[in-house]
């Protein structure tokens, strides 16, 4: 479990991050790059050793359609076919 806002969590949310990163073909450095962070700060968040921060996930959702915040901050379920 992490803790987002002081609240626990599931470790979804890095894998979420993991799994629309390979699919777009894009490496850690290249998504950081596209949200404002380091590749290293990509990393912590896939193997769950970083919290991801409210600025950060509103940043990944709005370089992809069919995405939610909650999908990163809760480790809610991606509907990976309305990902554009």
């Amino acid at each position: 479990m992490i803790k987002y806002y002081g609240q626990d969590v599931t470790f979804g949310g890095g894998r979420n991050i993991r799994m629309l990163r390979e699919r777009n073909g894009l490496t850690q450095s290249m998504l950081g790059k596209m949200v404002g962070v380091s590749a290293g700060y990509i990393g912590q968040l896939e193997r769950g050793a970083a919290q991801i921060t409210d600025a950060v996930a509103v940043a990944i959702t709005t370089k992809f359609d069919g995405l939610k915040k909650e999908n990163f901050t809760k480790g809610t379920p991606v509907n990976w076919s309305a990902v554009r």
